[in-house]
């Protein structure tokens, strides 16, 4: 059981974000995964940015949305 993630990267918006910390939640059961990102000066606002991330190359789905101000 992996405690952190490699090679995992996120955009906002279509705007690269930092990957602070890619693994597991501490305190919650396992399997379940925690994702911090922060975002560039460059990400644009919006009420539903999508939120694109990629694990080993393998990227997700385009349906989450993050609203940014």
């Amino acid at each position: 059981y992996l405690t952190q993630f490699p090679n995992v990267t996120a955009t906002v918006g279509g705007v690269p974000a930092a990957v602070v910390f890619a693994g597991a939640a501490p305190g919650l059961v396992d399997g379940v995964c925690q994702l911090n990102i922060q975002l560039s000066a460059g990400t644009p606002a919006g009420n539903a940015l999508p939120l694109l991330i990629a694990v080993g190359g393998q990227p997700s789905t385009a349906t989450a949305t993050l609203s940014v101000r």
